[in-house]
């Protein structure tokens, strides 16, 4: 059944679009932690989703773009705000989805096909799919390429749907007209989400920052971004990674 999009939503979508365009081609150039977004971007959501037990969300990707009145792109990095990071600051949403970008561009993927794709380890191997479908990051038991996958999951999740605050954030980010704030970043983390979502344990947080420093990754401090909410990471090339995995005996990780 088609999602029902409040009409007023439409108003917004028309007349939003128009001026995140504008925006975009602007000189504006927010640089601080303190940003206020521009009175359209409210706090309606674009779509009307729902998350199957599997934890996808059973919607074509270019569908819901079209109801929220956005190109794919954009509508899709919307949805990783909104899923990861829903209730912070537009700055910290900002690194988010540069955090994102950058991330996309080292893989030389689209963003699309970053919340996309699922991967999982089969015989010591690394295994990824492009379900073309959002959903959780962590999806234990959902069917993919064929089989159940016990330990499924995405770069990061996507099931929430945007307000059109995440979308004017999206489309600020990939345009260019918010700079990176982080300053190459390409791994994120919320501190205060383990031992609440599935997949992490209380108090792990630590623990996995000093398993992707030990991997070549170090610590982004970005003034206005709260440490206790949001971690960022910069990244390492995929030979270095690769490398690295070989000498402690791994099995490189393949393209995820």
């Amino acid at each position: 059944m088609t999602p029902r999009i409040p009409r007023r939503a439409y108003v917004y979508g028309a007349l939003g679009g128009a001026a995140l365009a504008l925006l975009a081609r602007s000189r504006h150039r927010p640089t601080s932690g303190v940003y206020t977004l521009p009175s359209f971007a409210t706090r309606d959501r674009a779509t009307r989703t729902t998350v199957d037990p599997d934890g996808f969300v059973r919607a074509d990707p270019r569908t819901l773009a079209s109801q929220a009145r956005s190109d794919v792109e954009t509508n899709t990095m919307a949805r990783f705000i909104a899923s990861e990071f829903g209730s912070g600051t537009p700055l910290e949403k900002a690194a988010i989805a540069w955090a994102i970008k950058n991330k996309a561009r080292q893989r030389g993927w689209s963003i699309l096909r970053m919340a996309t794709t699922v991967c999982w380890k089969e015989n010591g191997q690394a295994r990824c799919a492009d379900t073309g479908l959002y959903g959780k990051q962590f999806m234990g038991g959902a069917v993919v390429g064929g089989a159940a996958r016990p330990r499924a999951n995405r770069y990061a999740a996507t099931p929430k749907d945007p307000t059109r605050a995440d979308l004017h954030i999206a489309t600020m980010v990939l345009s260019g007209a918010w700079p990176d704030p982080t300053g190459g970043a390409t791994m994120f983390l919320d501190p205060s989400a383990f031992g609440l979502q599935a997949g992490t344990r209380a108090g792990g947080a630590e623990a996995k920052i000093r398993e992707w420093e030990a991997d070549g990754h170090r610590v982004v401090s970005v003034p206005g971004v709260r440490r206790e909410k949001l971690v960022l990471l910069s990244g390492i090339d995929g030979a270095t990674r690769d490398r690295r995995a070989r000498r402690r005996g791994d099995t490189p990780r393949g393209r995820m």
